[in-house]
Protein backbone atom coordinates (compact mmCIF):
# COMPACT_ATOMS: atom_id res chain seq x y z
CA UNK A 1 0.00 0.00 0.00
CA UNK A 2 2.79 2.33 0.70
CA UNK A 3 3.95 2.04 -3.49
CA UNK A 4 -0.17 2.88 -4.28
CA UNK A 5 0.27 6.34 -1.80
CA UNK A 6 3.43 7.67 -3.51
CA UNK A 7 1.44 7.17 -6.58
CA UNK A 8 -1.53 9.08 -5.39
CA UNK A 9 0.05 11.65 -3.52
CA UNK A 10 3.01 11.94 -7.20
CA UNK A 11 0.38 12.30 -9.12
CA UNK A 12 -1.96 15.21 -7.34
CA UNK A 13 -2.11 18.65 -9.29
CA UNK A 14 -1.10 20.34 -6.08
CA UNK A 15 2.13 19.69 -4.10
CA UNK A 16 2.78 20.54 -0.61
CA UNK A 17 6.27 20.14 1.52
CA UNK A 18 4.00 18.07 4.11
CA UNK A 19 3.06 15.76 1.52
CA UNK A 20 6.56 15.30 0.17
CA UNK A 21 7.70 14.93 3.54
CA UNK A 22 5.29 12.42 3.84
CA UNK A 23 5.48 10.59 0.36
CA UNK A 24 9.59 10.19 1.08
CA UNK A 25 8.64 8.39 4.25
CA UNK A 26 5.89 6.12 2.21
CA UNK A 27 9.02 5.37 -0.41
CA UNK A 28 11.55 4.64 2.48
CA UNK A 29 9.10 2.13 4.09
CA UNK A 30 8.31 0.81 0.97
CA UNK A 31 11.98 -0.19 0.51
CA UNK A 32 12.40 -0.97 4.03
CA UNK A 33 9.30 -3.43 3.38
CA UNK A 34 11.42 -4.87 0.30
CA UNK A 35 14.29 -6.09 2.81
CA UNK A 36 12.37 -7.49 5.36
CA UNK A 37 10.40 -9.56 2.86
CA UNK A 38 13.40 -10.63 0.80
CA UNK A 39 16.39 -10.79 3.58
CA UNK A 40 19.99 -11.53 2.43
CA UNK A 41 19.27 -9.48 -1.13
CA UNK A 42 20.66 -6.90 -2.53
CA UNK A 43 18.23 -4.39 -3.18
CA UNK A 44 19.52 -1.01 -4.43
CA UNK A 45 18.06 -1.09 -7.01
CA UNK A 46 18.43 2.34 -9.51
CA UNK A 47 14.51 2.43 -9.16
CA UNK A 48 14.38 2.58 -5.38
CA UNK A 49 17.01 4.37 -5.23
CA UNK A 50 15.90 7.29 -7.68
CA UNK A 51 12.72 7.09 -5.95
CA UNK A 52 14.47 8.90 -3.08
CA UNK A 53 14.64 11.93 -5.19
CA UNK A 54 11.12 12.05 -6.30
CA UNK A 55 9.90 14.20 -4.00
CA UNK A 56 12.71 16.62 -4.17
CA UNK A 57 11.78 16.72 -7.68
CA UNK A 58 7.88 17.53 -7.50
CA UNK A 59 8.64 20.40 -5.09
CA UNK A 60 11.14 22.22 -7.68
CA UNK A 61 8.80 20.80 -11.08
CA UNK A 62 5.52 20.21 -9.61
CA UNK A 63 3.25 19.33 -11.11
CA UNK A 64 4.45 16.19 -12.49
CA UNK A 65 2.11 16.48 -15.26
CA UNK A 66 3.98 19.15 -16.65
CA UNK A 67 7.12 16.85 -17.34
CA UNK A 68 6.29 13.48 -16.96
CA UNK A 69 7.03 10.62 -19.41
CA UNK A 70 4.02 11.07 -21.69
CA UNK A 71 5.04 14.35 -22.95
CA UNK A 72 7.79 12.35 -24.86
CA UNK A 73 5.18 10.01 -25.69
CA UNK A 74 3.98 12.87 -27.27
CA UNK A 75 7.02 13.92 -29.07
CA UNK A 76 7.83 10.71 -30.52
CA UNK A 77 4.51 10.28 -31.37
CA UNK A 78 4.43 13.79 -33.64
CA UNK A 79 8.48 12.59 -34.82
CA UNK A 80 7.16 9.42 -36.16
CA UNK A 81 3.92 11.22 -38.29
CA UNK A 82 6.44 13.28 -39.93
CA UNK A 83 6.98 13.07 -43.70
CA UNK A 84 10.64 12.94 -44.63
CA UNK A 85 10.31 10.46 -47.33
CA UNK A 86 12.47 8.28 -46.34
CA UNK A 87 15.51 10.47 -46.79
CA UNK A 88 17.18 10.55 -43.70
CA UNK A 89 19.41 13.29 -43.04
CA UNK A 90 17.60 15.97 -45.84
CA UNK A 91 14.99 17.04 -43.31
CA UNK A 92 15.36 20.43 -42.21
CA UNK A 93 15.03 22.11 -38.40
CA UNK A 94 13.01 20.25 -36.52
CA UNK A 95 9.80 22.27 -36.06
CA UNK A 96 9.45 24.37 -32.52
CA UNK A 97 6.27 22.11 -31.63
CA UNK A 98 7.97 18.90 -31.45
CA UNK A 99 10.39 20.41 -29.00
CA UNK A 100 8.23 22.07 -26.43
CA UNK A 101 7.90 19.13 -24.17
CA UNK A 102 12.12 18.94 -24.00
CA UNK A 103 12.30 22.50 -23.23
CA UNK A 104 9.45 22.64 -20.66
CA UNK A 105 11.69 19.66 -18.62
CA UNK A 106 14.96 21.07 -19.18
CA UNK A 107 14.29 25.24 -17.46
CA UNK A 108 12.27 22.51 -15.38
CA UNK A 109 15.24 21.13 -14.02
CA UNK A 110 17.76 23.87 -14.36
CA UNK A 111 15.17 25.75 -11.92
CA UNK A 112 14.76 28.04 -14.21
Amino acid sequence: MNLVQVVVLATSHAVSREQMEKCLTLIQHYQEGILELFPGKHHEKPNLHAALNLPELLLKCSPVHAWWAYAFEQLIGNLQQTNTNQKIGEYGATPHFLLDPIVTLQKCLRGA
